[in-house]
């Protein structure tokens, strides 16, 4: 577990100081630069974390499934290509930061356990969200598909 704490206070470190780089008129090409860097960077600490086999463990349960699938879109749509494994060591390096994050805010370790509870509890009922959601469109879409069949039928 020590490798993904080490990978998400690298990232986190990472965005710190790429937001700490200023946005004058001529420091544009090196943000470009360092953003570029930033980039590939964090490709090559997931695609790596990706090899754990905790990434693929976790892909087993339904939640986290969700979680990765939903950070996958949102990762292609950024450009950024993620397999199902690196989906899941994204997810996994999120939500270390997330709790190395709560043990800041709180000063203590129980801010950790928190959101870690938080995150155990979250994921299941947005992955419940998702699903009834999914359900109740194909539900409300079913008799407009009736209504055409039955349409073409009768021609």
């Amino acid at each position: 577990m020590a490798p993904v704490f080490l990978i998400a206070a690298t990232l986190l470190a990472a965005l710190a100081v790429s937001a700490a780089v200023p946005r004058t008129k001529g420091g544009e090409a090196e943000a470009a630069i360092m953003g570029a860097a930033l980039r590939r960077a964090s490709a090559r600490a997931i695609h790596a974390l990706a090899t754990l086999p905790v990434a693929e463990r976790l892909l087993v349960l339904e939640p986290w499934r969700f979680a990765a699938a939903t950070l996958a879109r949102h990762a292609r749509s950024r450009g950024w290509e993620l397999d199902r494994r690196g989906a899941s060591a994204l997810a996994l390096v999120l939500a270390a930061a997330c709790m190395v994050a709560g043990a800041i805010l709180t000063g203590s370790a129980v801010g950790a356990v928190v959101t870690l509870g938080c995150i155990c509890v979250g994921l299941p009922i947005a992955s419940q969200n998702a699903a009834t959601a999914r359900k109740r469109a194909a539900a409300r879409e079913m008799p407009g598909i009736f209504r055409t069949l039955a349409t073409a039928l009768g021609a």
